[in-house]
């Protein structure tokens, strides 16, 4: 009863915000999402302890911005996924940069796969439909909603951005359909993992997923990071696609893939996701 509630109220609020124009309902749900929802669903006290725990030298004024930010943030990046036409056409002049698209490049020419590694960043939709727009394939790994009746309607809507591989067995042979194909394989692969190694993130413990670097070296595919940066006007971006990572033990390429995120993190720390718990191990106070 409590999953069917929390999906009626929330696709309600999507339905009414789809009656806005395009730009007021991404700045509307924003406002929404860091002015009401993050405060009444908790979420303020868990970006704060976060922040405190990443930046214990931050002051509170600066938390309570990053706060509202990267909350602001997340309700625009909610509902640009629901909005695909208007995100699509708002992504059509987008600017790319950064080393690794050359070995995307060269990949795809030689027929072989590619995995790119990104975050809960900005909005990541934006990667996919600036490489698509440059003749690219790709499939997305993705970590189901918990809540049955709202990962339903909501996979629905995500259907027109292409693939998509949910995690569970169907969803890795489609994924390895996709690798073997020689196409992009992304995997949004900064959250907690129970089983994952012991690394760092913003110079903290972190149990890290090490299974984009394995498939790397599996198939001898480039792993690249890359970040859709949300631009000042809060409604565009630019795609910034970091450097190959070095093929080495799977776990120091995931090092490498987590202080990538880490720099770009330091240097917009109102696009990340700090509602995750991302530092379930014990904390190295």
């Amino acid at each position: 009863m409590a999953d069917r509630a929390v999906n009626g109220a929330i696709h309600a609020l999507i339905g009414l915000s789809m009656l806005l124009p395009y730009k007021t309902r991404v700045r509307t749900f924003g406002a929404v999402s860091s002015h009401v929802l993050g405060p009444l669903g908790g979420f303020d006290r868990r970006v704060e302890a976060n922040l405190k725990f990443a930046f214990p030298d931050m002051d509170p004024q600066t938390r309570r911005r990053i706060c509202r930010a990267a909350e602001d943030n997340l309700g625009r990046s909610f509902i640009e996924s629901y909005s695909y036409a208007d995100l699509v056409a708002c992504c059509r002049d987008i600017q790319l940069s950064g080393p690794g698209f050359e070995a995307l490049e060269t990949a795809r020419k030689a027929g072989k796969p590619s995995i790119l590694f990104t975050g809960h960043f900005g909005n990541y939709a934006a990667i996919r439909l600036a490489l698509e727009a440059r003749g690219h394939t790709l499939g997305v790994l993705y970590r189901p909603f918990s809540n049955p009746y709202f990962e339903r309607r909501h996979r629905a809507a995500q259907s027109v951005f292409g693939l998509q591989f949910p995690r569970g067995p169907a969803g890795l042979q489609a994924m390895l359909r996709n690798i073997r194909a020689g196409n992009i394989t992304a995997i949004v692969g900064d959250q907690h993992v129970a089983d994952g190694a012991d690394l760092t993130f913003m110079g903290k413990r972190a149990a890290t997923s090490t299974a984009a670097a394995r498939l790397a070296l599996k198939y001898d595919a480039p792993l690249v990071p890359a970040y859709g940066v949300r631009r000042s006007d809060g409604i565009h971006f630019d795609v910034v696609i970091d450097d190959p990572v070095a093929r080495d033990t799977p776990e120091r390429m995931s090092q490498s893939l987590n202080d990538s995120l880490e720099r770009m993190v330091r240097a917009h720390p109102g696009q990340w996701m700090w509602t995750h718990r991302r530092w379930k191990a014990p904390r190295d106070r």
